[in-house]
């Protein structure tokens, strides 16, 4: 007797009805993009006025402020009754610097409100822009071990001012945090008012991995930051630094020279004067 070796195999994927609730409803109700309301508040607790903005975010401006003798912080810029940017005038030069995201992370939808908002009440002529990038996930045509990855940076137009040795950062590779709104808004006010616009430079530090996902809504930057400051050499962070004083001041390391690939990183805890460019 012939017998079928598929008689007791179900049948194809393709030939099962799939329910209804797989199936498109034209019909059925779309929910309405959620409203994000954003409250910016500017706490001035001092005189701070100057043409020149200095930008540091998340790890690049954490590591970059502890060495960078900013002083007594001056003022606040806070979203929704939270401390976004930390406003600082250190001694050394001439500029507002804010440490931004240090201790409250934006999501993607805050990012340009927030830039735009800064930009408006500070409207510097000289715009300097501290991140990081992830080396290890960065395409270039030649490997670099990630030890040897340079500090790398973008500029709207030719500036002799920046270090040989400081590469251009170069697509198909995207910055897509906070920075990358500045230098949009930026870019932007240059094809409608070319005159007015500030001059802009974002430096990125090379990290060692692809930085965590902005979150849905306004949160705490506690799982997101490491008390490691050893992301990459402090060589490259005392460069930088001797770019942004004009070699007037130099950047304090703290934490000593980097350390092994082994060091385990610890979760942080809750809670135009002589600029060389």
């Amino acid at each position: 007797m012939d017998t079928d070796p598929l008689a007791d195999v179900g049948p194809p994927r393709y030939a099962v009805e799939s329910d209804d609730e797989d199936e498109y409803n034209p019909l059925s109700p779309t929910r309405p993009p959620p409203k994000h309301d954003l409250d910016f508040e500017f706490i001035n607790t001092g005189k701070v006025t100057a043409k020149t903005l200095v930008f540091a975010s998340l790890e690049a401006g954490r590591i970059w402020a502890k060495g960078a003798s900013l002083g007594e912080q001056l003022g606040t810029v806070a979203i929704n009754k939270k401390c976004v940017g930390m406003i600082f005038n250190p001694g050394w030069a001439d500029a507002i610097v804010i440490v931004s995201e240090a201790l409250t992370r934006l999501p993607v939808w805050a990012q340009y409100p927030y830039a735009k908002y800064v930009l408006d009440q500070f409207k510097p002529t000289k715009l300097l822009l501290l991140d990081s990038y992830a080396a290890s996930s960065y395409i270039q045509p030649k490997y670099v071990p990630l030890h040897k990855a340079p500090v790398r940076y973008i500029a709207l137009e030719s500036n002799t001012s920046i270090p040989k040795y400081f590469e251009p950062f170069s697509p198909p590779n995207l910055i897509q945090s906070t920075s990358a709104a500045f230098f949009s808004l930026i870019s932007l006010s240059r094809q409608s008012s070319p005159q007015s616009s500030a001059e802009v430079v974002l430096f990125l530090f090379p990290g060692p991995y692809h930085p965590a996902n902005p979150p849905d809504d306004l949160t705490s930057t506690a799982s997101i930051l490491t008390e490691n400051d050893n992301l990459w050499p402090h060589e490259l962070t005392k460069s930088v630094q001797e770019v942004l004083s004009g070699g007037t001041h130099k950047w304090n390391s703290k934490g000593g020279e980097r350390g092994s690939s082994s060091s385990r990183e610890k979760p942080r805890p809750r809670d135009e004067g002589n600029m060389y460019l």
